[in-house]
């Protein structure tokens, strides 16, 4: 499996030299990857229904770094990390904006680019932002559709009901071809069919583990009914203090060692990728976290190199 490391991407401890040390951190260590997620605003008293809990960790009055940008910074400090949002919201940008973003990171990263794609759920952003959240499913299908025409470098002109452009071209392309690997966040049907069309991962949201795995069964299901193998799957993995992992939780403890049977479980199940969030640690205590379950996985021959 891949192992990928969370950028310090919210809150006070989103700074210039934080995320330096835990992207340097995760070169050094041999992580595969390192990871942000997506907000351009929380906005003040919102109403709408976070999907992992009863508010967005992270309050409207908190920093909070745009993706991309900060991709850019950790792609000129390091020379071997890949690199991923996770995940961009497709309708936050015009796809010939995103198209040019992604292909320019790409090509200047030295093709360590991947990008995961979800269509969002804060109402209030989308009105914040001008963007069409009732039909934030169709928009997102046809922005994929119209950057995977775009990144492969020939003029393009689209037509769709929520974009459409004349014979434009997005150069350079990406410097993995066709483009960059694709990854599909969610947990319905929408989302595993968007997966099937655009021949994506999964990239799997905060679910305990039970229902992780019920859905990858059925995914892989799925796939075995079309005649298709398995694509790449990410699980996003707590490090939480032993005391308060629960039994059902999708998490290893701080000291690594104790949980390492929910890694193996979900590597007999298909999982090709884990995401390794630290936010549940206090800030001040997450490098020495970093350090100690990369040596642990390594000990126990679960990661290479570092």
């Amino acid at each position: 499996m891949r192992y990928w490391l969370q950028l310090p991407q919210a809150g006070w401890v989103a700074t210039r030299e934080n995320v330096r040390v835990y992207a340097t951190l995760a070169e050094e260590l041999g992580l595969h990857g390192v990871w942000l997620g997506d907000h351009i605003v929380i906005p003040f008293d919102y109403t709408s229904q976070y999907p992992y809990g009863s508010l967005h960790p992270v309050p409207p009055d908190r920093p909070f770094l745009e993706a991309y940008t900060t991709l850019a910074f950790v792609a000129g400090l390091t020379n071997k990390v890949r690199l991923a949002v996770t995940v961009a919201i497709a309708p936050y940008r015009h796809p010939l904006l995103h198209a040019k973003v992604v292909a320019t990171l790409d090509v200047l990263s030295g093709g360590r680019l991947e990008v995961a794609v979800g269509s969002g759920w804060l109402r209030e952003e989308f009105e914040a932002l001008g963007a069409d959240f009732p039909r934030r499913q169709k928009v997102t299908d046809e922005y994929l559709e119209a950057m995977r025409m775009l990144w492969a470098g020939e003029p393009v002109t689209f037509d769709g009901e929520t974009v459409a452009f004349a014979r434009v071209q997005c150069l350079p392309r990406p410097a993995q071809k066709p483009h960059p690997p694709l990854w599909i966040g969610g947990s319905g049907n929408r989302a595993f069919e968007r997966m099937e069309r655009f021949n994506a991962g999964w990239l799997g949201p905060d679910l305990a583990l039970s229902e992780f795995l019920e859905k990858l069964a059925a995914f892989r299901g799925r796939c075995a009914s079309l005649g298709r193998e398995l694509p790449g799957v990410s699980a996003k993995v707590w490090v939480e203090p032993a005391e308060q992992r629960a039994g059902d939780s999708l998490s290893i403890s701080h000291s690594g060692g104790a949980n390492l049977s929910v890694l193996a479980k979900l590597a007999e199940d298909g999982v090709s990728d884990i995401r390794v969030d630290l936010s549940r640690l206090p800030s001040g205590e997450r490098p020495q976290h970093i350090l100690g379950v990369s040596r642990t996985l390594r000990k126990e021959g679960l990661l290479d190199g570092g």
